[in-house]
């Protein structure tokens, strides 16, 4: 009903002002809800940190291998850590750079892919020392029985890679063969995890592969041999993520430091016997090959 004397022009213009103040306000509650949703805030610690290790053997199987590390890590630091894995090394490297990882073991290729992608803000903690050496060779084997002597005799064969990120199983192989001019007249697949690679030789699905030292070791003399080993090349390395604070960053580089039971470490690989220093620097003649190879065979 509308009140005597007032015109219907009249009611539609208060009904427009109060509309219009009430919209002003809800625009006003609504920007302030957006400065505050985008205003910097100080980065909130989790309650548990994360792992990271890239999925080069079965998961459960690297879980139980980090497990007496990451227990350690644990007690020196009064840290929660979990476990956690990828489904590729790709995954891992993007979970790294963008924080949701804490700490991780990172292969050569995946640390320098790592670092280029954070700015050097994914940094080495610790780099490890193989059969006490900072340093680990590529292998190309072929089966015992093979006729295959030489790299030449690959020339046409098929040839088997692990993951398209893996140091060992894809670019040091491919750089070897590269160097050779062979790669133009050969077939090749990549099998996932260098365990893959030697069954597939084993099977006779492909002529060669490439594989990590410690894997060579677990079947030459058995059903493999190796046919060429590489340049050495910088091992693996623990890295923390581009978030974690400073202090954090401390207690873990103590806890290393102070690590002398081997047995954590020899946990996570054949022939892993220390730890050592390394800079950025140390990687850069992997960072040529991986230029070289990525060149050749551009990331899809």
């Amino acid at each position: 009903v509308i009140p005597a004397g007032v015109t219907n022009e009249v009611l539609v213009l208060k009904k427009t002002k109060r509309y219009f103040l009430f919209s002003r306000k809800k625009h006003i509650v609504f920007l302030i809800l957006v400065l505050l949703a985008t205003r910097p805030l100080p980065a909130l610690a989790r309650e548990t940190l994360v792992f990271g290790v890239p999925p080069y053997k079965k998961v459960t199987e690297l879980n139980k291998n980090f497990s007496p590390l990451i227990k350690y890590l644990e007690r020196q630091t009064g840290e929660k850590i979990q476990f956690r894995s990828a489904r590729n090394g790709g995954a891992m490297i993007n979970a790294v750079v963008k924080g949701a990882i804490d700490i991780a073991y990172l292969m050569p290729a995946l640390y320098i892919r790592a670092d280029q992608q954070s700015n050097g803000k994914v940094q080495i903690l610790k780099s490890i020392l193989n059969q006490g050496k900072p340093f680990f060779k590529g292998v190309i084997a072929v089966k015992n029985d093979s006729p295959i002597q030489t790299l030449q005799d690959l020339h046409g064969k098929k040839f088997a890679f692990g993951f398209r990120e893996s140091t060992l199983a894809f670019y040091i192989p491919a750089y070897m063969l590269m160097q050779e001019g062979l790669m133009d007249s050969m077939k090749f697949k990549h099998v996932g995890a260098p365990d893959n690679v030697a069954i597939s030789i084993q099977k006779n699905f492909f002529d060669a592969g490439g594989i990590p030292p410690d894997l060579a070791a677990k079947y030459v003399g058995k059903s493999l041999k190796i046919l060429q080993q590489s340049e050495p090349i910088r091992n693996a390395v623990f890295v923390t993520g581009p978030d974690i604070s400073p202090d954090l960053r401390k207690k873990f580089e103590d806890a290393f430091a102070q690590l002398e039971d081997m047995s954590l470490l020899q946990s996570i690989g054949q022939g892993i016997n220390g730890l050592t220093d390394s800079t950025p620097e140390d990687f850069d003649n992997l960072r040529t090959i991986i230029q070289a190879v990525d060149k050749k065979f551009p990331r899809q």
